[in-house]
């Protein structure tokens, strides 16, 4: 199975239109871009083809049962926690 590199899939994220709905973090709902540093995003290939980015801290939340609107609110504090 090939995998892909960090740098391959920051390239098919810049391939995506600016606004497709790819770009967004199934958990939280924001929009990743190309210009987010590379460790704070993840890129996944599901077995049936399905593309997903996700932010690197969302994963770690990845079905719990926190409203969008409240991990948006967690990630945000964690990202400023950071600096």
């Amino acid at each position: 199975m090939a995998t892909m590199t960090k740098a391959q899939a920051k390239t098919l994220l810049k391939k995506l239109a600016p606004d497709s709905s790819l770009r967004d973090c199934p958990v939280c709902g924001d929009h990743i871009y190309d210009t987010d540093p590379d460790d704070s995003w993840e890129y996944v290939k599901t077995k049936r083809g399905s593309e997903i980015f996700i932010h690197s801290f969302c994963v770690k939340h990845w079905g719990s049962d926190l409203s969008k609107a409240e991990m948006k609110k967690l990630r945000k504090k964690h990202e400023l926690e950071d600096f």
